[in-house]
């Protein structure tokens, strides 16, 4: 996880929706395995977003929500 937050802290603007978008699925997979709740991994990217200084847009949760589903992992 300490990786996907580091790539949240490094996306550029205009790239951070697909990056939040991979970490979302990288995320889902760690779910999947049994590493951590849905929950405890949508709270750790928001958390990233946000230390990272990202605006809060509606596009930030859905990023996520569609991370997730795209792994089959719902919140």
């Amino acid at each position: 996880m300490d990786a996907l937050v580091s790539r949240i802290h490094q996306a550029p603007k205009g790239r951070r929706r697909v990056t939040l978008f991979g970490c979302a699925r990288g995320a889902a997979r760690m779910v999947a395995a049994g590493q951590m709740t849905s929950t405890e991994a949508y709270d750790r990217l928001v958390a990233a977003c946000d230390a990272a200084r990202w605006p809060w847009a509606k596009s930030t949760p859905n990023a996520i929500r569609e991370g997730f589903a795209a792994e089959g992992v719902t919140l």
